[in-house]
């Protein structure tokens, strides 16, 4: 349990999760490993299941604050405002001066809007603790009332006791551009950049308003800034695609605004101005095909065409300029429900990309008016960040097959509760006479070296030795020389031999099991053979319902079978298949994990979260990635 606790301490939340588990396991009459569970996977994204695990804690001990305090928070998460509410209430009839509980029943009457009552929480924070953030907090909570006097006024109170610390300018800066006071404003944020400031926000909007006051240069550089913190900011590549516009910095202007419109498909306002500026610069083809593209969403757009006119006309193409003409001649001149269609696309845009930018803006505020809460949340679930997921591969891909191979490296390092022990892999370990590295079963992909490549090559060598000069009837040599084989990818040589295998032993399950992976891996790598596909893929299912009906109990064979009705479209045939390997083993997390991408499929969201959520916590870190995006 200590050690779980130290890796949820470090924010290692996967590694957390496997102690917890072991924990459960070991004394599932335990509500505490249960709590920490669920803060684990809420930080990986997995609220369905962090709202079990403290649900299960708190049936297994009704009067722990943190198991209500903890199912609160996830509960806000879900958009659940009144079971939140209701377990905050809990959790402070327990723990009545637990000041972090205090803070988040705030937190969900603002988002359920009720103003009053989130005041009034803060207020007894306050009470409790003469922390400076309350100020932070209760303007918060007047702003989003729309009363900027008294959200100015609590503003003024964080700044003043905090006057080293950025997040306090931010805020009032945005506060302050909302009441037309630019000069304020200016100056917020030049004080928040001056502490330091690494919200993108504050380095755009000042940005804005250099511009505004015609200081470009430093308007360039704020938003240049800008993108230092964050990359990935399509307001800021946008404000300086435009302002590049103005200063003349046209193909540099042209990079801003295509990498817009590549995150941004629907910014037609910044797909116009790009196709301008490639008019302009001569890139003719590219001008027109933007054009289209805004012509595609609304016909009526005259500008549109007088562009591919021009563009034509540049590229020598008289005739079809003059058709452009007259095209944008008749929309321009003779119809006016043209024109009332033109105006209204034209609107319609700039509210849209006014839109854009205010949602830009909002979701600022909301950064900014969380980045203080954050910093000082004194318990560790409400700020912890994964870092280990960020980068994993989020593709929809089900886990590969599982298959038999020597204990080789392997290039995934994988943590799952997979169960892969069975008496069908340790029978054939005390047959085989060559290698003596036992077998083993697992679908992480081999990265062999050269002198494992070389040992497999003499390990063929002396089993046909064996063939040749001991017992050329003996199944299990031809499967370890199959084995061999398809370890250094001959696999026609490997199909004979598992083919003379069967022959000569009739009921070999492994034989069975490595010829439906070894006629997979060979329809892999010849996929344009039509034919021999067809009649191996129907081998495939034949020999893997022949693993089962020899040994229903082998849960490797289900796994691949429902992966095989998977790649066949039947969906629902696969959970039948996936479910029954789970039977035979209940943390089988592959089998959850492909089970929720079938249920993805035929769009049962409960299902596909349930079934990520397992998975997960039994070590498919994927998951959590895919969880998130159910958020």
């Amino acid at each position: 349990m200590r050690i779980g606790e130290q890796a949820l301490y470090r924010q290692d939340y996967l590694l957390s999760i496997q102690y917890f588990n072991q924990v459960i396991n070991a004394k599932p009459y335990l509500a505490t490993p249960y709590v920490l569970r669920g803060i684990a996977k809420n930080e990986l994204g997995d609220y369905l299941g962090a709202e079990q695990d403290c649900s299960k804690a708190i049936e297994l001990n009704p009067f722990l604050p943190r198991a209500y305090w903890a199912r609160g928070v996830i509960r806000k998460t879900l958009k659940k405002y009144s079971g939140s509410i209701s377990d905050l209430d809990k959790a402070l009839e327990l723990s009545p001066e637990n000041k972090s509980i205090i803070v988040s029943r705030a937190e969900t009457y603002r988002l359920m809007e009720k103003y009053s009552k989130a005041i009034k929480d803060l207020e007894l924070f306050q009470k409790l603790d003469d922390n400076s953030l309350v100020y932070y907090e209760i303007g918060r909570v007047y702003l989003a009332q729309k009363d900027t006097v008294k959200a100015l006024e609590n503003f003024d109170k964080y700044i003043k006791k905090n006057p080293s610390k950025s997040d306090g300018y931010s805020i009032r800066g945005l506060l302050k551009l909302q009441m037309k006071d630019e000069k304020g404003a200016f100056e917020d944020y030049s004080s928040a950049i001056e502490n330091k400031s690494k919200f993108v926000g504050d380095y755009i909007n000042r940005g804005f308003l250099n511009e505004k006051k015609n200081r470009f240069n430093d308007a360039l550089n704020d938003y240049s800034m800008a993108l230092k913190i964050d990359e990935n900011s399509k307001l800021a590549y946008y404000n300086r695609g435009l302002l590049r516009t103005k200063l003349g910095d046209t193909n540099n202007a042209i990079k801003d605004l295509e990498w817009v419109v590549k995150k941004d498909s629907s910014n037609y306002q910044a797909l116009w101005q790009k196709a301008l500026l490639e008019l302009q610069v001569g890139q003719l083809k590219k001008a027109e095909k933007d054009s289209r593209i805004i012509l595609a969403k609304n016909q009526f757009f005259v500008p549109a065409y007088a562009l591919i006119a021009e563009a034509k006309k540049k590229a020598g193409d008289r005739n079809g300029a003059r058709h452009y003409q007259n095209i944008a001649k008749e929309l321009q001149q003779n119809n006016a429900y043209y024109k009332r269609k033109q105006k209204q696309f034209a609107q319609n845009r700039i509210d849209k990309e006014l839109n854009y930018e205010k949602r830009s803006k909002s979701n600022f505020l909301k950064d900014a008016l969380t980045l203080k809460k954050n910093k000082q949340d004194n318990e560790q679930y409400e700020n912890y960040l994964d870092t280990d997921t960020k980068n994993q591969n989020t593709t929809f891909n089900i886990e590969p097959n599982f298959s038999i191979r020597y204990s080789a490296r392997s290039s995934e390092k994988k943590a799952t509760q997979t169960n892969t022990y069975h008496s069908v892999l340790a029978d054939f370990n005390l047959q085989k006479s060559i290698d003596k590295n036992n077998i083993r079963i697992g679908n992480d992909t081999l990265n062999l070296q050269i002198d494992e490549i070389n040992l497999y090559f003499e390990n063929i060598k002396k089993i046909i030795h064996q063939i040749e000069n001991n017992d050329s009837t003996k199944a299990e040599y031809y499967v370890e020389r199959a084995l061999n084989y398809a370890l250094v990818k001959d696999y026609q040589n490997a199909i004979t031999d598992l083919d003379k295998a069967i022959q000569l032993k009739e009921n070999c399950t492994i034989a069975y099991f490595i010829r439906s992976n070894v006629l997979q891996l060979f329809i892999d790598e010849n996929s344009s053979n039509l034919l021999i596909n067809k009649v191996y893929r129907k081998q495939i299912f034949s020999d893997l319902n022949k693993v089962i009906e020899l040994n229903p109990k082998f849960s490797f064979a289900y796994f691949n079978l429902g992966n095989y009705l998977y790649r066949s479209q039947k969906y629902k045939l696969a959970i039948k298949n996936y479910k029954k390997a789970i039977e035979n083993d209940p943390y089988f997390a592959e089998s959850y994990f492909n089970m929720a991408l079938a249920y993805r499929v035929l769009k049962d969201v409960e299902k596909t979260k349930w079934n990520l959520s397992k998975a997960g916590e039994l070590g498919i870190v994927r998951s959590y990635k895919i969880l998130k995006e159910f958020k």
